[in-house]
């Protein structure tokens, strides 16, 4: 599954920087993530419903974030698993300036 798009925050790219480093906002940009929390540097328990097609359930896992260029990037690495086996990802956070604010993509 491949999922894209991009959004214009109205912020500075620091202050939005900050906040996908904060376990609570990052779990609302997650689909499906019922609750982060941190565990390490960079590094999250999560819990997330996913599904697709007929195969959904609750996993239980891990998020870790690598390759932190403040306040630019960030990749991601999701994996856990439950009761209908494993889902693994893996995610690329890129900002830049915007008029009015920040976009994310």
């Amino acid at each position: 599954m491949k999922i894209e798009g991009s959004a214009d925050i109205p912020a500075p790219r620091e202050k939005v920087w900050e906040a996908f480093l904060d376990p609570n906002i990052l779990a609302q940009a997650l689909p499906g993530c019922e609750k982060l929390e941190a565990i390490g540097p960079n590094e999250y328990k999560a819990t997330m419903k996913v599904g697709v097609a007929a195969i959904k359930g609750t996993f239980e896992g891990k998020v870790k974030l690598s390759d932190l260029e403040p306040p630019n990037r960030y990749r991601m690495a999701v994996e856990g698993s439950g009761g209908p086996g494993f889902v693994r990802g893996e995610a690329g956070m890129q900002m830049s300036d915007a008029e009015g604010g920040t976009k994310v993509g």
